[in-house]
């Protein structure tokens, strides 16, 4: 061999072997720095590794319960929120069934709203309705005024009239041409114009200025209700006469006049053949009102009623009469009968019951009583028999209390007020 390649390849197997050799001592030093820094680091204890494993568990169940907390409430808040929902819609189904509820209802009430509109319409329209009602309430405040013509006629008129006489059977005695009077715009009526027709008749007799208010049928006899007014010459009020007639038949009278001295009669009665059975008042009362119109301008509301008009005056009663009548006065023989007087206070001053003759009291069956209040002793006293032109023929010395006043009456049914002092 070669020596330059023998040399050549020593020097490459020294160069190999210096190389193994540095890559050793490379590799010592590598070591070296391990080893080194091997010795800086810090090794854990199996107890601090179990601490830190352990706050690394704490910190991940401390995420987990927050994650877990906020998953929760944001679960809660989707049920509130559902709850809400379903809350809102049970609310809304209840207020659409209140409203379905409330519509049937008022369906209900439209169709019986569409039935009272219906009747009202009959009432309003058809036959007999308010129209018609109107109409006649319109005839009636326009009636016929009529200035009576002449004294004939006054007499027929003022013979239906007449408030002081209990008078049966009226006929008016018209025929077919006789002249009832004329109006106001000068048309002249005779007796058949005005059959079955109300007219408000006005004329003067004496000095009394009357206002009649009445019809008469196809017979001239006066029929259905007829009310007179009579003023005196100054307007004040003089009397009230109401009356039902039937074909000419008086059936019942109310009259309230003045009889003289402030006192005022009333009487309230049903005419049978002879008799008529009713009531008698006496008022005392000053009447200071005048009327406010005239037979020119007089309307039928101008017309007055007695009941009407005495509870608008309001006057004082003095005597009350239960009875039957003759000719207008008390007349009466059933025992039945009865007077009371007043005092001013209201109290009772005489109380008579029995028979009655020509306006006073008269008995003779010993069974009639009167109950009368003495000024001088201040107390009642019962006397009873027999009574003649008003008077007791005996009276009695012994006074009566309330109770036995109370104990003598409880069989009797009274229609007036008995307060006693």
């Amino acid at each position: 061999m070669d020596a330059n390649k023998i040399y050549e390849s020593r020097s490459l197997e020294g160069s190999i072997e210096m190389s193994g050799k540095r890559d050793k001592n490379k590799n010592k030093d590598n070591c070296k720095t391990d080893k080194i820094e091997d010795k800086d680091k810090k090794y854990l204890s199996e107890t601090e590794l179990e601490q830190i494993l352990k706050a690394i568990d704490n910190r991940t169940k401390k995420i987990d319960i927050k994650s877990m907390l906020a998953i929760c409430v944001s679960a809660l808040s989707i049920v509130a929120a559902i709850a809400g929902a379903v809350t809102s819609y049970v609310r809304l189904e209840n207020k659409v069934d209140n409203l379905c509820e409330r519509m049937d209802r008022l369906e209900t009430r439209i169709g019986t709203l569409e039935t009272d509109v219906d009747d009202i319409k009959k009432y309003l329209y058809e036959d007999g309705g308010v129209q018609d009602q109107l109409g006649t309430i319109n005839s009636a405040l326009n009636i016929k005024v009529i200035a009576v013509a002449n004294e004939e006629t006054i007499d027929i008129v003022d013979g239906a009239s007449i408030e002081k006489k209990d008078v049966n059977y009226v006929t008016s005695s018209f025929t077919d041409d006789t002249c009832i009077g004329v109006d106001t715009k000068g048309n002249v009526y005779l007796a058949e114009d005005l059959i079955d027709e109300t007219v408000l008749l006005t004329y003067n007799e004496d000095d009394k200025e009357i206002f009649f208010l009445g019809q008469y049928n196809k017979e001239y006899h006066w029929n259905g209700y007829c009310v007179t007014n009579a003023y005196n010459s100054d307007g004040s009020l003089y009397g009230i006469c109401e009356s039902n007639f039937d074909d000419g038949n008086r059936l019942d009278y109310i009259s309230f006049y003045n009889s003289g001295n402030n006192e005022w009669t009333y009487s309230n009665r049903k005419i049978i053949d002879k008799q008529n059975t009713g009531v008698t008042k006496i008022y005392s009362y000053i009447d200071q009102n005048v009327k406010d119109f005239t037979s020119k301008n007089v309307r039928r509301t101008d017309v007055l009623y007695a009941d009407k008009y005495i509870e608008n005056i309001q006057p004082l009663l003095i005597k009350y009469y239960k009875g039957n009548t003759v000719d207008g006065s008390f007349d009466d023989s059933t025992g039945n009968a009865y007077e009371v007087t007043y005092n001013n206070d209201g109290t009772v001053r005489l109380l008579y019951v029995g028979n009655f003759s020509h306006g006073y009291c008269n008995d003779s069956t010993g069974k009639a009583f009167s109950i009368a209040y003495s000024d001088e002793y201040g107390a009642y006293f019962c006397n009873k028999g027999i009574f003649s032109q008003g008077y007791a023929k005996e009276h009695s010395v012994t006074s009566i209390s309330k109770e036995e006043i109370n104990d003598l009456l409880k069989n009797y049914n009274f229609k007036c007020a008995l307060k006693w002092k």
